[in-house]
């Protein structure tokens, strides 16, 4: 995929190409202002962890695994698109 178009209109993805997006979706703060994981698995199957942009970089938020919360970032929740990792399911080969 190294002859990967540029996009020239936002709208529409160029000649040869189609565009798969996942639509936004609101998810609930928890009264600390965190994300319970469970509940973006319960309307994005396969999430794994959420990251935001900083420049070129990608920033991982962190994951308390005792609350099973997601914890607000620097950037805030609103300040930024926040970007789902999706994980992968893990499959084992029986020989």
């Amino acid at each position: 995929m190294d002859n990967v178009p540029p996009v020239i209109d936002s709208t529409f993805p160029p000649s040869g190409w189609a565009r798969i997006e996942l639509e936004p979706v609101d998810i609930p703060l928890e009264q600390d202002d965190s994300i319970l994981l469970s509940a973006i698995q319960s309307v994005i199957p396969g999430a794994h962890g959420l990251y935001y942009k900083d420049e070129d970089c990608k920033k991982a938020l962190k994951y308390n695994g005792t609350t099973g919360c997601i914890l607000k970032g620097p950037p805030g929740w609103n300040s930024k698109p926040i970007y789902v990792t999706l994980g992968l399911p893990y499959f084992r080969i029986f020989k």
